[in-house]
């Protein structure tokens, strides 16, 4: 695992094999590159296409969150205070990639959780 800021993950080897499409993986909702999460229990992705005309990935709310919590059971272990400490200290840019990991880890959780609770779809928007 790299230590350092990763500059363009496109380019990363890890980051290239886990997102290849024959790729398998338990985090079907965290690596499949959805847009749009339903809520509902639903465990597999399909495409659409947006008002836009963009082709999108949408996968279950539901199951991104178990996915997060198996992904931190099997890694970090942090309870719901460590996620809230995570999230108020924030992410420097260029800070190293552990630091960026659990930033955006602390913010999808709580999204999920959110979403999952008040049965809520989840768009992402950049």
């Amino acid at each position: 695992m790299p230590l350092e800021y990763i500059d363009n993950f496109d380019k990363d080897p890890a980051f290239v094999a886990s997102t290849a499409k024959d790729f398998r993986t338990r985090y079907l909702n965290l690596l499949c590159d959805a847009e749009i999460w339903l809520p509902g229990e639903f465990n597999f992705t399909f495409r659409v296409e947006t008002l836009t005309g963009k082709a999108v990935t949408v996968g279950s709310s539901t199951y991104l969150l178990r996915e997060l919590r198996e992904l931190n059971a099997r890694t970090w272990k942090a309870d719901a205070t460590l996620l809230q400490e995570w999230r108020r200290d924030g992410c420097e840019y260029q800070s190293p990639l552990e630091t960026g990991a659990r930033f955006a880890f602390s913010i999808m959780h709580s999204l999920a959780h959110e979403a999952v609770q008040h049965q809520l779809p989840m768009f992402l928007d950049y």
